[in-house]
C-alpha cells in the first residue's frame, strides 16, 4: 500500500512538470505530428537565440584612503560576488503552434525538454565597489618627557655618578623602565635650555610646563620622540647645538626600540670638542618621501648648570624642529584612526 502511494506521488508530480502539461506537449510532445518533433526542436533552438539571462559580475572591492588630517567616517559598500537578475529578457513571441502555453516563460520553460537547448547568456561587469577608511588624524610635533629624580637617590646618584665614570655609564633602564615622566605632553619645538641663564636649583621649566615643586634642573631629564614625515627628496640634516651634560640623538629603527646610549647616531657631550661637526644627515630619496622616520633627543643632567638646543633642518634649509620652529607636517607627534600616518608608541614606562 505505502509503494502503490509513493508511486502515485511521483507521477503526480511528473505530470505537474513543463513537460507534461498541455503547454510541454504542445510544444516538446512526441504524439504530436504537424509541426514535426524536429521543427518544434528547431523552432526552441532558434528561441533560445532570442531568450537573454543576464548575470552581474561585481569585482572585489578596492580600498581607497582619504587624505590624512581629514576624519571621515568610513562608507562601506556591500560586497557581493554574483547577483542573477530575477526576470529575464525574452525579445521574440512564441509560435501559433503553442498557444496553450499561457506565456513566453511558459513556452520556454517547455523549450528546455527538448535536449541541449539553453538561454544565451549575457555577463555584465557591475562598477567596481569603493570602500573608504579614513587614513587618521595626526598630531603635528614631538612627544617629551620631564624626569625629575631628585628625590629617588638611587636614580640621582647614577647620573651624578656619569661625571666621573662617562657620559656611556647612565643605567637608562633605572632611569626608565616602569617610570611615570613628572610631566609629558607634545610640543613644535625643541629646547632650548640654556647654562647659566635657566637656574638649576629650580625645576625644569620647559615647553610652557615644568617639574614637579621640590625637582631642580641641575638633576634633569627630559625625553623626545616623534616622527620626520620627509615632504621631499633630498638631505634632512640633524644638529645638537648644544649639549650639557649629555645629549644624544636616534633615527630609525632605534629609535623606536631598543635604543641605549652606545647606539644614538649622534651624540654631545659638555664640554664640546673644538672643531668637532655635531651633526647627522638622513638621505632622503624619492621612494622614502611621505614614509615616516622615527626620531629620539635624550638630555641628561648630571648636576648643576645644564644646557641643551638642536634643530632638524629640511632640504630647502627650512628648520622644521628648533627652539623657534611651528607646527608643520614634516613632524608628527603621533596619528589616530584606522589607517594612521605613522605607528603608535607605546606608554612611556614601557621604554626600556
Amino acid at each position: 500500500m505505502k509503494c502503490f502511494m509513493l508511486a502515485a506521488s511521483l507521477v503526480a508530480l511528473a505530470a505537474a512538470g513543463p513537460c507534461n502539461n498541455n503547454c510541454g506537449r504542445a510544444v516538446a510532445g512526441t504524439a504530436r505530428a504537424n509541426p514535426p518533433f524536429a521543427a518544434r526542436s528547431s523552432s526552441c533552438a532558434q528561441f533560445a537565440q532570442y531568450y537573454k539571462t543576464t548575470t552581474t559580475v561585481t569585482p572585489p572591492a578596492v580600498t581607497k584612503t582619504v587624505p590624512i588630517y581629514q576624519r571621515r567616517d568610513a562608507s562601506n559598500t556591500a560586497d557581493h560576488d554574483i547577483q542573477e537578475r530575477a526576470n529575464p529578457i525574452i525579445t521574440r513571441d512564441i509560435p501559433p503552434y503553442a498557444s496553450s502555453c499561457p506565456n513566453v516563460e511558459a513556452y520556454w520553460n517547455a523549450c528546455q525538454c527538448f535536449s541541449g537547448i539553453s538561454a544565451t547568456v549575457v555577463t555584465v561587469v557591475a562598477p567596481t565597489p569603493t570602500v573608504t577608511v579614513p587614513a587618521g588624524t595626526c598630531t603635528q610635533g614631538i612627544q617629551f618627557a620631564i624626569y625629575a629624580v631628585d628625590k629617588d637617590p638611587v636614580r640621582k646618584r647614577n647620573l651624578a655618578n656619569a661625571v666621573y665614570r662617562g657620559p656611556y655609564s647612565v643605567d637608562l633602564r633605572l632611569q626608565f623602565s616602569g617610570r611615570r615622566p613628572s610631566v609629558s605632553g607634545v610640543t613644535p619645538t625643541i629646547g632650548s635650555i640654556i647654562q647659566w641663564v635657566d637656574n638649576y636649583h629650580l625645576p625644569v621649566h620647559l615647553y610652557g610646563v615644568q617639574g614637579p615643586p621640590g625637582s631642580t634642573m641641575g638633576y634633569g631629564i627630559v625625553d623626545h620622540r616623534g616622527y620626520l614625515v620627509p615632504s621631499m627628496a633630498g638631505d634632512y640634516t640633524i644638529y645638537l647645538d648644544t649639549a650639557d651634560n649629555a645629549f644624544y640623538a636616534w633615527v630609525g629603527n632605534n629609535a623606536q626600540s631598543s635604543w641605549n646610549l652606545q647606539n644614538a647616531v649622534i651624540s654631545r657631550f659638555w664640554p664640546p670638542d673644538a672643531g668637532k661637526s655635531y651633526s647627522y644627515t638622513i638621505h632622503v630619496n624619492r621612494r622614502q618621501v611621505n614614509r615616516p622616520i622615527a626620531i629620539r633627543f635624550l638630555w641628561l643632567n648630571y648636576g648643576l648648570a645644564g644646557a641643551f638646543s638642536a634643530r632638524i633642518v629640511d632640504p630647502r634649509g627650512t628648520v622644521i624642529l628648533g627652539q623657534n620652529s611651528v607646527k608643520n607636517r614634516q613632524i608628527i607627534a603621533s596619528c589616530s584612526g584606522s589607517s594612521p600616518l605613522v605607528p603608535g608608541w607605546g606608554p612611556w614606562g614601557d621604554e626600556q
